[in-house]
């Protein structure tokens, strides 16, 4: 096992009260040793009561850990509503590029061994950090679904957003120069069936991953229209590295409120508990 490694849990936060408390407690409950870890938070733009969660946590549990930091950046350019809306979020990504790219010279300047980069809409396994580092890859990443907010235009009143959440995960192979498309197979579509530690090599992958320190020293986050994401995997491909995602490392993204309210719960997990085959 190599759990003797420095660790920078790192995330951009803005407006996120709603799920704050359950990102925080989970981040907490991580199964790896504090002293190893610092923690480092930008708050941006935000208009909830965000800082004031993130205060008490600091608060709270400062003396645990190497080290726990809150730095305020705002910016009034880019102070709109997240609505998850392609022009919106195409107006962002300059600024989330620049705040992902102080997270990763963060860790160089920490002297870190690896970066844990986490949106703070994800709920990640207490075993998630053990489990990335002993992979003994310098850019790895947890699976995750993005499709449930996707509606079909054609779908029905009674549609649920279970339906379509793995046909959006969080890894992505290129189709050509400058098109991905999703990765969507049996072992994407059923996570909990899969061996322990089932990883596959990917072009495309970001939300909730972990990346050496090497990589952090090279690979810079940017605008493209697939989101900041994209500019810093291309980076990371172009300087040599590999990208990989462990499909049996499942965590849990939180898009909205009413996820979170179904993972509360209980009904919300893999894709309700059926097995998905291919067809």
């Amino acid at each position: 096992m190599r759990e003797n490694k420095k660790i920078l849990i790192a995330f951009p936060c803005r407006d996120r009260a709603w799920v704050l408390p359950h990102f925080l407690d989970k981040i907490y409950n991580i199964d790896y040793d504090k002293k190893l870890i610092d923690i480092y938070c930008i708050i941006n733009n935000s208009r909830d009561d965000s800082l004031d969660i993130l205060k008490h946590f600091k608060t709270k549990y400062e003396n645990e850990y190497n080290s726990i930091k809150i730095e305020i950046r705002n910016n009034s350019e880019f102070s709109m509503k997240d609505e998850r809306r392609q022009s919106t979020r195409f107006k962002m990504y300059h600024w989330l590029a620049d705040l992902r790219n102080n997270l990763v010279n963060k860790c160089t300047k920490l002297d870190c061994d690896y970066l844990f980069s986490v949106d703070t809409d994800i709920l990640v396994p207490s075993d998630i950090l053990k489990r990335l580092i002993n992979h003994n890859k310098d850019y790895v990443s947890s699976i995750i679904y993005n499709g449930y907010l996707f509606k079909p235009h054609d779908a029905g009143a009674s549609y649920s957003p279970l339906l379509n959440a793995y046909k959006y995960p969080n890894i992505l192979n290129l189709k050509s120069k400058d098109s991905y498309k999703h990765i969507v197979n049996y072992k994407v579509k059923n996570p909990n069936l899969l061996d322990r530690d089932t990883i596959t090599e990917v072009d495309f992958t970001g939300a909730v991953f972990l990346v050496s320190n090497e990589v952090c020293k090279i690979a810079r986050f940017g605008w493209d229209k697939q989101g900041e994401d994209e500019v810093f995997c291309r980076s990371a491909r172009e300087n040599g590295f590999k990208l990989y995602c462990d499909l049996s490392l499942y965590s849990q993204h939180m898009m909205s409120k009413d996820i979170l309210d179904l993972y509360l719960k209980g009904e919300l997990t893999y894709n309700n508990g059926e097995v998905i085959e291919i067809k």
